[in-house]
């Protein structure tokens, strides 16, 4: 004879399978305490109260203290202390959530999303498309920390999953304080990953140095930003082409030192490329907090024939802006 809670609880596993609720392709309840059926305008629920109840989707696993199932609309509502983990590997946490089984489309208040290595909060998200909303939003990569060491809030924040956050009317928060407004922050999930660095010293204060990566038609690169509290803001790019030549442009704008007036300058130039005939190469450079007011430059052709005559042209020097510096090493 099958004991009473056990033939309880095979008649509450055939009743939701009748529904289709159970299925090995589709959502399968892994635990729940109790089962009720109610009618809402029209349309039959499935209510499941647990602590928590348990489901499975596919990969997808879903937890909350009560669950409705609206057979009609091919809709779950989550409430309580929800958890729910999505196929793209996201734990998205909250007090209530509205997921369509149909399109996946979803919404969520008081959010805790953990994405790879950034966290998102906010009073409530959206999900569409594959893409996730929060307005009014949190975002940071410093998991673990009570105060993280550097994160941003945002009017809008978008996440598209596995690949980049994108950040509106966003400001910087270091250790909690604001310090920084930008109109558009972008920080990549995927291997094109952004680098961030904080830092603390007597003379510049706090600094935080970001290098947010881009990809154009012409080439991909890094957009760099600089902050010192005690000097303001520096800003540049560092490029790579993608023609038939190599090619490798920076550029790095930084704002006088403390106690100076002259602002610094970064770049360089790398060029080169190799046809049949002949070998190419262009090295133009400055770094002002190496040397200041220095350019140096490199300019080498070579003839690649192989039947003389053997031609090379080399052109090698600097140019200094200040005339009363001493002329700069050129050995590098």
């Amino acid at each position: 004879m099958v004991p009473t809670c056990r033939l309880a609880w095979w008649v509450f596993i055939l009743i939701l399978a009748s529904w289709g609720l159970v299925s090995a392709e589709t959502l399968k309840v892994v635990s729940a305490k109790s089962l009720a059926i109610q009618y809402e305008n029209g349309h039959e629920l499935i209510i499941l109260s647990g602590n928590p109840v348990r489901m499975e989707l596919g990969k997808q696993t879903i937890e909350a203290d009560r669950v409705e199932y609206n057979r009609d609309l091919d809709r779950l509502v989550l409430m309580g202390h929800v958890y729910y983990l999505d196929t793209a590997g996201q734990t998205i946490r909250g007090s209530f959530l509205q997921l369509s089984l149909a399109d996946q489309s979803m919404e969520v208040l008081e959010v805790n999303i953990r994405s790879g290595q950034v966290l998102l909060k906010g009073p409530d998200a959206t999900r569409a498309a594959g893409r996730i909303v929060l307005k009014n939003g949190f975002f940071t990569p410093c998991l673990g920390q009570s105060v993280p060491d550097y994160a941003f809030t945002a009017k809008k924040i978008l996440l598209y999953p596995g690949d980049r956050v994108v950040a509106y009317d966003a400001w910087l928060l270091i250790q909690g304080q604001r310090y920084l407004f930008l109109p558009v922050v972008a920080y990549f999930l995927s291997n094109r990953s952004p680098r961030f660095s904080l830092g603390q010293d007597p003379t510049n204060g706090w600094t935080f140095s970001a290098s947010l990566p881009y990809v154009t038609a012409g080439g991909l690169g890094f957009t760099l930003l600089r902050y010192f509290q005690n000097r303001g803001f520096g800003f540049g790019i560092d490029h790579w082409g993608i023609g038939a030549a190599y090619e490798h442009y920076s550029f790095l704008y930084l704002p006088p030192p403390v106690g100076g007036s002259t602002s610094l300058l970064q770049f360089g130039i790398d060029y080169r490329i190799s046809t049949p005939g002949w070998k190419q190469s262009l090295k133009i450079s400055r770094d002002d907090t190496q040397a200041p007011g220095v350019t140096r430059y490199d300019v080498q052709v070579t003839s690649q024939s192989s039947q003389d005559p053997y031609v090379r042209f080399s052109l090698v020097g600097s140019l200094n802006a200040d005339q009363t510096a001493p002329p700069p090493n050129l050995v590098q």
